[in-house]
């Protein structure tokens, strides 16, 4: 939502790219689901898909944020500190099977 509440900015530089990448997306999406799916399952799947991603991303996200400070106000500094300051390194510590990937 975002995405698409950015592009109904009128001041953004290269505006056309970004309306053309984000309406093939949504395009190709919805196509391949109504191609493969009849329509009921395929509004079911994408409210199903769009449910577990955000609560895959919370899951990754909200641990990183535990524990940190909040900064307001004249604490707030600059773009680099803030992101070294408020977030951890979840998988330093972590089990064997956390570092899977690489």
């Amino acid at each position: 939502m975002s995405s698409v509440k950015a592009l109904a900015n009128r001041s953004l530089k290269h505006r056309t790219p970004d309306d053309t990448l984000l309406f093939a997306h949504f395009a190709a999406y919805l196509t391949v689901l109504l191609r493969l799916l009849p329509p009921g399952m395929a509004i079911a799947f994408l409210a199903v898909h769009q449910c577990l991603f955000g609560v895959y991303l919370a899951s990754l996200f909200a641990p990183n944020h535990k524990g940190t400070p909040i900064l307001k106000g004249e604490d707030l500094p600059d773009f680099l500190r803030r992101q070294v300051l408020t977030s951890r390194n979840c998988a330093a510590a972590g089990s064997p099977t956390s570092h899977w990937a690489g």
